[in-house]
């Protein structure tokens, strides 16, 4: 398989992370994050158009690689 596909669809992967993420901030819940720090998230009040705005460019950014990696399958 070719390593540019590959790629692509790692990014998808992480956007789809990225989504999750948002509608679980979108709840209320806390997020963890570890890696070099252990960080807590937790969204703002008043937020809500940002997290919207965000996933709608996610959704975008997504099925334009979804439509890229079905033309290289091809």
């Amino acid at each position: 398989m070719n390593r540019l596909l590959i790629n692509m669809k790692n990014k998808i992967d992480i956007i789809n992370g990225a989504i999750d993420m948002i509608y679980r901030l979108q709840k209320g819940e806390t997020i963890h994050l570890n890696g070099l720090h252990k960080i807590d998230v937790k969204a703002k009040e008043g937020t809500h158009n940002d997290f919207n705005q965000r996933l709608c460019e996610l959704f975008e950014e997504r099925e334009n690689l979804q439509i890229r990696v079905n033309r290289m399958r091809a």
